[in-house]
């Protein structure tokens, strides 16, 4: 009874060893850490457990603490320290050990669990004055196991000079439940690699060899050390540490305060902690907020590349996230991911990661209580992950809190499937923090998979034009600005953009033909023309919306269609189509026009024959500079408004960035084209004040005062167009550089 009186102190002062709880006892949990990771499922403790009265219950408080951590590691299998109570009842004749409870704490804090340290003193009183301590202080490497995640994690060989296979150990980099990673060198090669020691099990290194991209860590090949059951997977060093780290430091940092020097003086730190030199950074400041958007851009074309070789994450959190000496994250750890080629009758053995970061369906697959498996799942899942991860770096914290477990673990995952199948609530504070990136992560974390970004492409390109303030201003108008309503009314205001130019020509070519013209023929000829203009008009104006109408149908249904939603499929008729709508509306009014021009005086001919031969050409001219205007202005009213209202609603599904540039490049020249054309307007109005009598200089004095305002309002107009175009083609810039990725 001494010796079990003297346990936690002993615990405490950290000066048990292996040796002193018996050889059975080590080969027990030995056994136990090797069948656990060999199954990937919980092993019965009964298996592993002596006779003798003392030694089993030593034996079964050192199970359970490894036991703990495992079902924390894979969450197919939860367990609470009161269901081992409930279960053992050598549990129940003696007060439970401080460091087995704290082990509990400990994994449900990592987990993202909320856990309370003041409710484990309430409910352990005898073990509070032990406990207290452990509970306020919590190291991320703090451990109280006599054994832990296999022999070989605990070899004491393994450190700085040690030579095992063909690597000589240079410095630790981190562990985790079934793996330690060290910077090593390589001595065949002579260089600088990482290598994660674990046993050989696992398809990892399957996975991983598939992987050649600049922002996931590339793995160079994998040896095994045979005496000892070992793997040896050697990879690209990362010297940076991990994005945890910056976590942990924009956490502590006041509200605002982090920007682009808060990354790179904690890379400035890792670096200098682990004797590796430091960068020349750049001096440029820039907002927190596009630190977090390059990291995002880079991890989503990350996951992207491994989407499309069939290879789900299902762990991303900041912790599995590598920097490199400047900055660019690395997404590695893919222990927990799941490939299609290896799926096996029993998916979920390959579930695993941490709660705290999983989305909905992911959760429901982890809980033994629902029918969901790991075959139910997509790339939306890490989509979600990786927006949590995103938000915890922009903010220091995740969007959801940690979830109280006062109830059991199983519980627990229930709350936070619930709470995470609600829409998430967004302060005023956060979103004016970095408004386009916040709702971008808002839709990245929503409850349904089908309403969230659907691919690591299409969340890259949503986070590059966050760095193009007027891009995003385009693509996602504020609700209620002038952009957005603007969109919800395209068709009216096609329609009058369309019509107005046309009406105020056509009043004024009325007037103009009748003083000019018409006014020195026969009455009954006057009646006449008065007739045919009404025919011809009540023919034209329809035929030509009609059939602007249509060519604009495309686009029309297409804003019915997606309004309100960012999930818009490769629509390049409709993105051709708002290029060229202008350009079609012009066209009609010039060929409208034109065949009205040689329709007035033949009319007029056949049915009075009246009209003098200098009046044919009069007729065709005066309708000609009519139609002129009545296109010219339409054009530029249309395009500017499908420019920046409609266009961008399509911009994020381009495919072929190198069409759709060359594509808005042509539609830029046509304005220039169309510049010239409205400055000709003014020009045939004067030579037309040189060569008409003084009786229809009035109107032509009006004409051509009218159009040299007109061109002011066109060079606004066009200077609004380039703008528009500009910034456009920067996206697409930005689109091209997420396509060929550079470090």
């Amino acid at each position: 009874m001494q010796a079990l009186d003297n346990y936690d102190a002993m615990l405490d002062e950290q000066t048990t060893t292996l040796a002193t709880i018996g050889p059975s006892i080590l080969l027990a949990l030995e056994r136990f850490v090797e069948t656990w990771q060999s199954l990937r499922s919980p092993p019965v403790l009964d298996d592993f457990l002596p006779n003798q009265p003392f030694q089993k219950w030593l034996t079964l408080v050192e199970l359970i603490k490894v036991d703990l951590e495992y079902r924390y590691q894979i969450f197919n299998f939860p367990k609470g320290l009161d269901d081992y109570v409930n279960e053992y009842a050598e549990l129940e004749l003696r007060p439970l050990p401080s460091d087995l409870i704290y082990e509990e704490f400990y994994f449900r804090q990592q987990s993202g669990l909320s856990v309370d340290p003041v409710s484990y003193l309430q409910k352990y009183p005898d073990q509070a004055k032990t406990l207290r301590p452990m509970l306020d202080l919590l190291p991320d490497d703090h451990s109280t196991y006599l054994i832990s995640r296999g022999h070989f994690l605990n070899n004491p060989n393994f450190q700085s000079g040690y030579i095992i296979n063909d690597f000589e150990l240079i410095m630790e980099l981190g562990q985790g439940s079934f793996a330690r990673v060290f910077k090593a060198k390589q001595q065949s090669l002579n260089r600088i690699v990482a290598v994660k020691i674990s046993q050989d099990i696992g398809y990892e290194p399957q996975t991983l060899a598939q992987m050649d991209h600049p922002f996931i860590i590339r793995v160079f090949d994998q040896r095994t050390a045979s005496t000892d059951g070992l793997r040896l997977l050697y990879m690209e060093y990362a010297p940076g540490g991990t994005l945890q780290d910056i976590v942990e430091k924009v956490a502590n940092m006041a509200p605002n305060t982090p920007d682009k020097q808060t990354l790179q003086r904690c890379l400035a730190d890792t670096l200098n902690d682990r004797h590796e030199s430091v960068p020349a950074f750049s001096t440029r400041i820039r907002p927190w907020s596009d630190v977090v958007c390059s990291m995002g851009i880079k991890l989503a074309m990350a996951l992207d590349y491994a989407h499309h070789r069939g290879v789900l994450h299902l762990d991303i959190k900041p912790a599995n996230i590598l920097l490199t000496a400047d900055g660019s994250p690395k997404l590695a750890d893919f222990n927990t991911s799941l490939h299609t080629e290896f799926i096996s009758t029993t998916p979920n053995e390959y579930l695993g990661g941490s709660m705290a970061y999983m989305s909905p369906e992911q959760l429901t697959a982890c809980h033994p209580e629902f029918d969901q498996t790991a075959k139910s799942l997509d790339g939306r899942s890490d989509i979600y992950s990786l927006g949590i991860s995103l938000w915890q770096l922009l903010f220091g914290e995740r969007p959801y809190p940690n979830q109280n477990t006062e109830n059991g673990l199983l519980q627990a995952m229930s709350d936070m499937i619930e709470t995470r199948n609600q829409e998430l609530a967004i302060s005023a504070i956060q979103r004016d923090k970095a408004p386009g990136l916040v709702d971008i992560l808002k839709r990245c974390i929503t409850p349904k998979p089908e309403d969230r970004i659907p691919s690591g492409s299409a969340l890259a390109k949503q986070l590059s034009i966050c760095h193009e303030p007027r891009a995003y201003q385009l693509v996602h108008p504020e609700p209620g600005s002038m952009i957005d309503r603007l969109r919800r009314v395209t068709l009216p205001i096609l329609v009058l953009f369309a019509l107005i130019p046309n009406i105020l020509a056509g009043i004024f070519n009325y007037y103009y033909n009748s003083t000019a013209i018409i006014a020195a023929l026969p009455i009954a000829t006057q009646d006449t023309f008065w007739n045919i203009q009404l025919v011809i008009n009540l023919v034209a104006f329809p035929l030509g919306l009609g059939w602007f109408l249509y060519l604009a149908r495309p686009i029309l249904r297409s804003i019915k269609q997606y309004h309100g939603t960012n999930h818009i499929h490769d629509p390049p008729q409709q993105r051709n189509r708002c290029l060229q709508l202008g350009h079609y509306g012009a066209l009609i009014n010039i060929c409208l026009w034109s065949l009205a021009g040689i329709t007035y005086p033949l009319a007029l001919h056949f049915s009075s024959g009246t009209l003098s031969t200098p009046d044919y050409p009069h007729f065709f001219g005066s309708l000609l500079l009519c139609g002129l205007l009545a296109s010219v202005f339409p054009f530029f009213l249309i395009t500017a408004f499908c420019t920046r209202a409609v266009y961008p609603k399509f911009l994020l599904a381009v495919s072929n960035i190198d069409q759709e540039r060359s594509l808005i490049t042509v539609a830029q020249k046509r304005t220039y084209a169309y510049c010239c054309l409205a400055a000709l307007v003014p020009l045939l109005t004067i030579l037309a004040l040189v060569l008409i009598d003084a009786e229809t200089r009035i109107a032509l004095l009006i004409l051509s005062a009218a159009s040299l305002i007109g061109i002011g309002v066109i060079i606004i107009l066009f200077r609004v167009i380039q703008s528009d175009f500009n910034t456009l083609q920067n996206t697409l810039d930005s689109f091209e550089s997420i396509a060929t990725p550079k470090i």
